[in-house]
């Protein structure tokens, strides 16, 4: 018995498991070359994903997709202190005392 596209089982397609907010990474192809599009999945479906990336939003076709995974959010860049946290943080008796402590030891040179 020969079996037909019709009785053929659908392939599982990983990105349907994706929730709309994570963050992923989908590497795929164009003529150019490969490309990835990494950020915020805002769409799935079965033949694309959307994903807000840097760039804006990139539609990714499936028959394009080479890989594809989610990913941990972005690494946490330090922020500037504020003239408060500095003051908090070096305080002026923590200078004073560093500034004693250097100077004793230049007298016993």
């Amino acid at each position: 018995m020969s079996r037909n596209a019709e009785s053929m089982p659908i392939p599982s397609l990983p990105w349907m498991q994706w929730k709309p907010g994570t963050r992923v990474v989908v590497r795929y192809r164009l003529a150019d070359g490969l490309h990835d599009a990494l950020g915020e999945l805002r769409e799935t479906a079965p033949d694309h994903v959307i994903i807000y990336t840097k760039r804006g939003l990139v539609r990714v076709e499936a028959s394009t997709m080479v890989t594809g995974k989610t990913v941990p959010p972005p690494p946490q860049i330090p922020t500037m202190m504020t003239r408060e946290e500095i003051r908090q943080t070096y305080s002026t008796d923590t200078f004073t005392a560093q500034a004693s402590h250097n100077h004793r030891n230049e007298d016993h040179r």
